[in-house]
């Protein structure tokens, strides 16, 4: 996302969304899946600096983060196949709307994990980890496997974080994601905690809430944790933490991968909110510090596909 922008009323990447929306559409209800990533890597260079405003300053950050890290792709390569996945997931959500709709060939992996929770009954928390394809497909998967839950969403939720962008472009990807959540709890900037009490409410009742890692950006919003990551340090945002300590339930970090042009994979780790007999209820620093363990093996295997970094 392009920072300088966010107090702008419309943004050169808007204005190149709208412009190109109804080439976008064919391509996305016309062409196959399968030759998508192709398309899209070879328009990825030429995109990168609508989507970025520094592009060499988010190499220069994603290279400190990875350091010496052996087998990573080089920062420019990795910047280039961010905006490639950001153009496919666009793709589809356009799909969505075709007529039929979009069913994506999913492998849901861990569901064994919500299930155990279940059985426990206690209310779940699935930790959305910031890949590209998390929004739609994620959502996607778990609907159709039959589980119902709400939703956590900032209020600027989607492709544009201008106000142009959120009236007018991202309820193309609210609707296409609406169709497979319950509710959709947008918080308050101002006062984030009350969006928390009535998802609070809601797995209380041994119900399912997802909530999207993120580092924290609110001035109002608890402390935000940092934890290495890589060669680095990541702040994320308290909220699952302190929601599943609150409330027992169980806390699954969820993972999304793009496997080839038409296959994706959704896995649903172990609950990380564990207390172990005699012990006492894992502190939410340690809960983050687990969680992005995890999140780097996954990270590893296809960092293209890992939007965090605009966040980092």
């Amino acid at each position: 996302m392009k920072k300088s922008s966010e107090h702008a009323f419309i943004s050169k990447r808007d204005i190149a969304l709208v412009t190109g929306m109804p080439g976008l559409l064919s391509i996305s209800w016309l062409m196959p899946r399968r030759l998508w990533p192709g398309l899209c890597a070879k328009i990825a260079p030429f995109a990168v600096p609508k989507m970025f405003n520094s592009p060499e300053k988010m190499q220069t950050r994603i290279a400190d983060i990875l350091g010496a890290t052996p087998g990573m792709p080089e920062a420019h390569d990795i910047v280039e196949q961010l905006v490639c996945e950001q153009l496919i997931m666009i793709l589809e959500v356009l799909r969505f709307y075709r007529p039929g709709h979009w069913r994506p060939d999913i492998e849901l992996a861990g569901l064994e994990h919500y299930e155990h929770a279940v059985a426990e009954g206690k209310g779940v928390i699935f930790w959305f980890s910031a890949f590209t394809h998390i929004a739609l497909v994620a959502k996607a998967a778990l609907a159709e496997d039959g589980i119902s839950f709400s939703h956590l969403s900032k209020p600027d939720h989607g492709i544009s974080i201008t106000p142009f962008g959120v009236r007018f472009i991202n309820p193309i990807q609210i609707r296409a994601e609406n169709k497979h959540i319950s509710e959709r709890v947008v918080f308050n900037p101002a006062n984030p905690g009350l969006a928390l009490l009535k998802l609070a409410r809601v797995v209380g009742k041994g119900d399912a809430v997802s909530i999207t890692a993120a580092r924290s950006r609110h001035k109002n919003a608890a402390r935000p944790v940092k934890v290495p990551f890589f060669d680095s340090q990541f702040a994320f945002a308290q909220g699952p933490t302190l929601l599943a300590r609150k409330t027992g339930a169980a806390l699954l970090p969820v993972f999304v991968q793009r496997q080839d042009p038409v296959r994706y994979r959704v896995e649903i780790g172990a609950n990380l909110n564990v207390t172990a007999p005699g012990h006492e209820q894992p502190a939410a620093e340690d809960l983050i510090r687990n969680y992005a363990a995890e999140l780097i093996e996954h990270v590893k295997k296809d960092p293209g596909q890992w939007r965090g970094w605009l966040q980092a």
